[in-house]
């Protein structure tokens, strides 16, 4: 689930600080990187559903090609927000937790796809069907950020 969706930006006003003014640019980059691997990831995927690639090519390439974006956007997060005021970092804690538990569920599953590891596999579901849970959370958070 792309975590983008659900992003409301904040009025700037007299009360804002200047971490809080640099939040929406920050997140809204974010958010952007977000769609873009979510976008590539589904086309691997329906290469993979028509039989255009086998399940150990959809593996290779999700290690080679979205999970160092995933890491590259998860590195890029941490360090943009990480000067956020203090009324933020629960949020931003939670996104980039999100951002792990989807890197790592991504990699145990192609780990599980490439070896034939039905374990691997369950496992990969599990953590990424709690990740689906985590982001429908986190967009409730962000809308109620107002």
């Amino acid at each position: 689930m792309v975590l983008g969706v659900a992003w409301w930006l904040p009025r700037s006003d007299a009360q804002i600080t200047a971490g809080e003014a640099r939040l929406p640019a920050e997140f809204a980059v974010f958010f952007r990187h977000e769609a873009m691997i979510a976008a590539e990831q589904r086309r691997i995927d329906r290469m993979r559903a028509m039989h255009q690639i086998t399940s150990k090519e959809w593996a290779h390439r999700v290690q080679v090609s979205i999970l160092p974006k995933w890491q590259a956007t998860e590195d890029e997060l941490s360090k943009a927000t990480e000067s956020l005021p203090q009324r933020y970092q629960p949020l931003r804690s939670e996104m980039l937790q999100y951002l792990d538990q989807k890197r790592l569920g991504l990699d145990l599953l192609s780990d599980g796809a490439r070896n034939d590891d039905m374990e691997k596999l369950d496992w990969a579901m599990r953590v990424l069907k709690r990740n689906a849970a985590e982001a429908k959370n986190i967009q409730r958070e962000i809308r109620d950020l107002k």
